[in-house]
C-alpha cells in the first residue's frame, strides 16, 4: 500500500513511482473507480496514463495522497485490504484537501519469492568488503498449519507441524546473510551449497572460506568452492576416504594430518548457529502464514528485517557507508 500511495505524489521521481506500481500489479488487475455515478474500469495502463498526465504537466503541485487507517482480511490465498485516504495538493493555483476510501485485493503471488532474495543479497551488500568466509547451513521455521501422517508401527493417525527449511550463507564476522534458499521441510542441505555459493559469488563477494557440518561433505561441493577461489573446510563423515582424488582428497589429508588447524576453520561454522538465533529471537522461529508461497514469502521477509537490523549496527560499530549499488564478482570462475 506505501507504494501505491506513493505513487500519487506530485514532483521529482514522479514517473520512477508510477512506473513502480506496474510490479505492485498483476498485469490482468482492474481497477475501478466509483463516485455515485457509472464506476469506470481501468486496466494497469489505462489506470496510470491520466494520472502521469496529471501530475507531471503542472495541472496538480504539492500533491500527495497518505493512508490514514486501514485493516486487512485474509481468506485463503486472498487478502482483502479496507482503509480511508487523505489528499492534499494545489490545483490551478488553489489548494484543496479530500478524503476517501480504498479497497484493495492482494493475491498470493509465488513470484515475489525471487525478488525477496534479491533484496536479501542488495542488503547484504554495504557488508562485501568485509565479510570474505562464510558459514552454510540450514533451520525449520515452523507454522499454525498441520498435516496428518500414519505411524506405520501402529496404524495410528498423528498430526504434526508443517514447517518450511531456510538454507543460508552468513558471514562469519557479522553474521549478515549473503544468500538463501527457503525449501520445503523434507529439502536436503546438501544441493544447496553450490547455489549459494554461488549467489553470494554472484553478489560481489569474495569467496575465502566456507564452512559447513558435514552433511554438506560432497565431492560436488569442495570443486565447486575451489571453482570460485575459494575453500572449503566442511566436516568429514566417519568412514570418509580419499579415493576420490582432486580437491576433496586434498582437504581431507589436510582434516587428517593437520587436524587442530583444520577445525580452527571449521568451527567458523558456529557463526551460522547465531545468526539463526539472532533471527528467532527478534523475529520469531515461526510464521503466520499458512499457505506454502506465503510461508516462504514470510521467512525471506525476516531475513531482509535481520540483515537491515545487522547493517545498522555495523554503520555505527564500523562506521562503514551504506552503499546498496552491486559490484563485479570479485574472484573465481562460475563452476562447470
Amino acid at each position: 500500500m506505501r507504494t501505491f500511495f506513493a505513487a500519487f505524489t506530485s514532483g521529482a521521481g514522479c514517473d520512477a513511482r508510477l512506473d513502480a506500481l506496474r510490479q505492485v500489479f498483476l498485469p490482468e488487475a482492474v481497477i475501478v473507480r466509483t463516485g455515485g455515478g457509472v464506476p469506470a474500469v481501468y486496466g494497469v495502463d489505462d489506470f496510470i496514463a491520466p494520472r502521469r498526465e496529471l501530475l507531471t504537466n503542472g495541472t496538480l503541485t504539492g500533491f500527495r495522497e497518505w493512508e490514514v487507517s486501514g485493516r486487512t482480511e485474509i481468506f485463503g490465498d486472498v487478502a482483502q485490504h479496507f482503509c480511508s485516504y487523505a489528499k492534499a495538493g494545489v490545483q490551478h493555483g488553489a489548494a484543496f484537501t479530500g478524503r476517501g476510501m480504498k479497497t484493495v485485493q492482494f493475491m498470493e503471488n509465488a513470484e515475489l519469492a525471487p525478488v525477496l532474495r534479491q533484496l536479501i543479497a542488495r542488503s547484504a551488500l554495504p557488508l562485501r568488503a568485509i565479510e570474505t568466509d562464510y558459514a552454510i547451513d540450514s533451520s525449520g521455521f515452523g507454522s499454525c498449519r498441520t498435516e496428518t501422517w500414519i505411524d506405520q508401527k501402529y496404524g495410528t493417525p498423528r498430526r504434526r507441524s508443517v514447517w518450511v527449511k531456510a538454507h543460508v550463507a552468513s558471514g562469519v564476522k557479522t553474521n549478515v546473510v549473503t544468500a538463501v534458499r527457503v525449501l520445503d521441510k523434507d529439502s536436503g542441505d546438501s544441493p544447496q551449497l553450490i547455489p549459494l555459493v554461488t549467489d553470494t559469488a554472484d553478489a560481489g563477494f569474495t569467496i575465502g572460506e566456507i564452512s559447513a557440518d558435514k552433511a554438506y561433505g560432497s565431492y560436488a561441493n569442495f570443486e565447486a568452492v575451489a571453482g570460485f577461489g575459494g575453500a572449503a573446510f566442511i566436516a568429514f563423515k566417519e568412514k570418509t576416504t580419499a579415493e576420490r582424488g582432486g580437491v576433496f582428497e586434498k582437504m581431507f589429508h589436510y582434516f587428517s594430518y593437520k587436524r587442530d588447524e583444520y577445525l580452527t576453520h571449521y568451527h567458523k561454522r558456529s557463526n551460522v548457529e547465531s545468526t539463526f538465533s539472532m533471527i528467532k529471537r527478534k523475529f520469531g522461529g515461526e510464521v503466520r502464514s499458512r499457505t506454502d508461497a506465503a510461508m516462504v514469502n514470510e521467512v525471506y521477509c525476516k531475513l531482509i528485517a535481520h540483515n537491515l537490523c545487522v547493517l545498522n549496527q555495523e554503520q555505527h560499530e564500523l562506521g562503514i557507508a551504506a552503499e546498496f549499488r552491486p559490484a563485479p564478482r570479485a574472484t573465481g570462475a562460475r563452476p562447470a
